[in-house]
């Protein structure tokens, strides 16, 4: 099977298990890990306001670790992709010259010594990024562009035509729901850097929360976002 046969194989597996929209991200970056030669993936928004440039989804929690540092350090491989345009594939060494705070971090904190980033297009516009990485240098020689490259395409289609960001992001009229699944993806985001944790575990207190009051997600995700809501009292599941 091909890496794209691998991907939509470990994807529809990773759906049936949970098919909600909210876990879209994380879905699609644990199906990138089992149909390349990767150690680990992570999904970044990077636009900006009222979207945002927040880390929404990741293959493990040490994948979502590496997309925290990228958001913390100010700068990143997913960045600099999505603000040029074109993939970026970076070795330990390389990468330290370009973002020596995020990859000081990185060595550090993780077990990765390289990253392959991949912008993710909507029609021609980057807003988002595939990051890839992988504890072996060298396994940046064994990625196939091709391959990185149409998995890169297929997680942007999926973004884009499942959940309708098209209007977001193209500039056409926001429908309720779009404006409400980007809400919850921002806030995912907005939780797990601000609770230090994954995308998974965001989700969860976001779910608790909103069990909690007898709300959806999408109604305590808007909250947070107009500032009616303090993320804290999510992260801590204060739901009173």
């Amino acid at each position: 099977m091909s890496a794209v046969d691998d991907f939509a194989s470990a994807l529809a597996r990773e759906s049936a298990a949970d098919p909600d929209p909210a876990s879209l991200p994380t879905r699609l970056a644990r199906a990138a890990v089992r149909a390349l030669p990767v150690q680990g993936a992570g999904i970044t928004l990077a636009q900006d306001e009222p979207v945002g440039r927040l880390p929404v989804g990741a293959s493990d929690p040490t994948a979502a670790l590496a997309e925290r540092l990228q958001f913390t350090a100010g700068d990143g491989p997913c960045l600099t992709s999505s603000r040029l345009g074109q993939p970026v594939f970076s070795d330990e060494e390389d990468a330290g010259k370009r973002w020596p705070a995020f990859v000081d971090a990185l060595v550090t904190r993780t077990p990765y010594r390289a990253v392959a980033s991949l912008p993710l297009f909507d029609r021609g516009d980057p807003f988002a990024s595939l990051d890839l990485y992988l504890d072996d240098p060298s396994g940046l020689r064994a990625l196939d562009v091709f391959d990185v490259v149409s998995l890169a395409s297929l997680v942007a289609d999926a973004l884009v035509t499942q959940v309708g960001l098209a209007a977001a992001f193209g500039g056409g009229d926001r429908s309720p729901g779009v404006s409400d699944r980007l809400s919850v993806w921002q806030v995912i985001g907005l939780l797990a850097t601000r609770g230090d944790t994954d995308s998974d575990t965001a989700l969860s207190r976001l779910r608790a929360y909103a069990f909690g009051r007898d709300e959806t997600v999408d109604d305590v995700a808007a909250a947070v976002s107009a500032g009616r809501l303090d993320p804290e009292r999510v992260l801590q599941g204060d739901p009173v």
